[in-house]
């Protein structure tokens, strides 16, 4: 499991398994500015005694539950000596307590509970007879505001007194799993302004006042607090898999992560609407694999929407010389927020909390790379689902820029590839004009144009993406994994820029040479040297300057520069993308 904290537009994400929004993520937003309230856990089995007092711990389905601590952090333990609630476990592995449907747990004293405010996310299973699952009422009166275990109509809340409100009445009760979420706020003097938010399994449904318009006079004030029933009412009999109570007026992406946190818990997967089919950015023409679409480096998916809360799926099969780069990354608005990354090959997930209103969320592929070079491995963005539509952007690609080279190409060594890499980086500076990556680790000119089928190939490939200017940044492999001599890699680089420009006879071509690498001079293993590669590609570009030029890579970086002698640090890289900002007059 990966936590972070994120930057512009996100509060939280949580990657891999079902757990994706992290439990210690319920106390940060619920209960960090000294909310009042309690948070009952029983799949924490350190919170379950099996007496009151708090001695006998559970340790194994069946037992019998008197008490459940509360994990807010303010104190607000269960208990009730009379209780037969047990501690039991699905069929599908998960925990939850069930209750006898005749005795309530409650907090040792009243709570003074504020201006009035509550929120309650609740993941259940009734069994039997309806009943308060979280109940407010005064210690010697009838009286708070209760929520109701599901209906087929929906959860009932309401407020005994001088009147209810935002309630749903039915003669049955729902026996399926449900995420039961509300805000209520009894400082207003109506239903509309007293029901802030009522919510079944992530959907509103429409609410029905069968009582008086107005609950009451206003606060909760101070009152007892109690699990499984309330007052002299019936008792709840069903399972509890997961109670948030706060006095916090929670956003709607708060409660939208803590319904997905509490389906987790109870099995049930908080329905969220599927994102349309990704028209991808920047990228050659996608290809289906198994498990995800291959698409370029640094390839693009762009959505505007009012989500607040957003699943977010991926793949990776990137090697393992790469295992702390295959991430992707995030932004909103245009604004770089955060990147996350699997913590094992294969498909991963992860989820996002965003703020309210209408917003551009973009997802930004990894780096890829081919160790074997038999096969390109990466980390790819493959879909989301979120609480709200999301709507895939299109864009006209304008003076299009392909770059083609190596690991350096696709960022190595930078901190976020999909942010810190030097082509990335020039994205950005080039603003509306597209900007696309064919590269990936460990790859050679031998590879794409040793002899004149993989030449065409190469050349009909580049042709598809329609560029207006590629930018060859390709050698240092040839030289560092001796793949074959300057003479033929110069011939090679020669013949690929007369087809190049036979196929596109306007494209505009920069013919880069390696960089600097720590060590220089030394020899490969055919006892040749890297400015021996430079100085061939100089020579093929001497005689095709009319339509190609060549740039000298000595000068763009440094050896300081460098990271591991051979790939820029992330620094480097965005020296790098000024440079080559520089050479293209952006």
């Amino acid at each position: 499991m990966l936590s972070i904290d994120l930057g512009i537009g996100l509060t939280s994400i949580a990657v891999g398994g079902s757990d994706r929004w992290p439990g210690n993520s319920v106390t940060g937003i619920f209960f960090s500015a000294g909310e009042q309230g309690g948070w009952y856990d029983p799949s924490d089995l350190s919170t379950l005694f099996q007496d009151a007092a708090g001695t006998v711990p559970v340790t194994t389905a069946g037992q019998t539950v008197k008490r459940i601590n509360d994990k807010s952090g303010n104190g607000n333990h269960m208990s009730n000596a009379s209780a037969s609630w047990t501690y039991q476990v699905d069929a599908a592995g998960k925990p939850y307590v069930q209750t006898d449907g005749s005795n309530r747990l409650q907090v040792a004293a009243s709570i003074a509970w504020g201006a009035g405010t509550v929120t309650m996310i609740v993941a259940s299973k009734a069994v039997g007879t309806s009943g308060a699952i979280v109940g407010f009422e005064s210690v010697s009166s009838y009286t708070g505001a209760w929520s109701y275990e599901a209906f087929s109509g929906g959860p009932l809340v309401y407020r005994r007194g001088s009147g209810s409100f935002g309630g749903r009445s039915s003669a049955s009760v729902s026996t399926a799993t449900t995420i039961f979420a509300a805000t209520i706020d009894l400082a207003g003097s109506t239903q509309a302004t007293e029901q802030a938010v009522h919510r079944v399994n992530g959907s509103s449904p429409a609410l029905t006042n069968y009582g008086s318009a107005d609950s009451g006079s206003g606060p909760f004030g101070t009152r007892n607090f109690t699990l499984g029933g309330g007052g002299t009412g019936s008792q709840w009999n069903g399972r509890l898999y997961q109670v948030i109570v706060s006095s916090k007026a929670a956003s709607l992406s708060d409660i939208e992560a803590a319904e997905t946190f509490c389906g987790d818990k109870a099995g049930y997967a908080v329905p969220f609407v599927a994102a349309q089919s990704p028209t991808w950015l920047d990228t050659f023409t996608p290809v289906t694999e198994a498990g995800f679409v291959r698409t370029s480096p640094f390839s693009r998916a762009k959505y505007t929407t009012t989500a607040e809360v957003i699943s977010v799926s991926g793949y990776s099969n990137v090697s393992s010389a790469f295992n702390t780069l295959d991430q992707i990354a995030v932004y909103v608005d245009g604004a770089y927020s955060t990147a996350f990354n699997p913590s094992a090959d294969g498909a991963f997930n992860g989820t996002l909390s965003l703020s309210a209103g209408t917003k551009t969320v973009e997802f930004v592929a990894g780096l890829q790379a081919a160790p074997s070079q038999t096969g390109v491995y990466g980390t790819w963005f493959t879909g989301a689902a979120a609480s709200a539509a999301m709507t895939a952007v299109s864009e006209s690609p304008t003076n299009r820029l392909v770059i083609y080279g190596d690991s350096i190409a696709v960022g190595a060594n930078s901190t976020v590839p999909p942010k810190d890499g030097w082509a990335v980086l020039l994205r950005a500076e080039r603003g509306t004009d597209s900007t696309m990556v064919e590269a990936y680790g460990y790859r050679s000119l031998h590879l794409d144009a040793s002899d004149s089928t993989k030449r065409a190939a190469f050349v009909a490939k580049i042709q598809a993406m329609s560029p207006s200017i590629l930018w060859i940044a390709i050698g240092t492999n040839d030289y560092g994994l001796t793949k074959w001599t300057d003479t033929q890699f110069g011939a090679a680089y020669a013949a690929l820029l007369d087809d190049l420009h036979a196929a596109m006879p306007s494209l505009v071509i920069y013919c880069q040479t390696p960089i600097v690498r720590t060590g220089e001079p030394t020899a490969n293993g055919n006892g040749l040297y890297l400015s021996d590669f430079r100085t061939a590609i100089s020579n093929a570009v001497s005689s095709r300057s009319a339509w190609a030029t060549l740039i000298d890579g000595t000068a763009i970086l440094t050896t300081s520069d460098l990271a591991d002698g051979v790939h820029p640090t992330t620094a480097g890289h965005a020296t790098y993308a000024a440079f080559v900002a520089g050479v293209l007059g952006v």
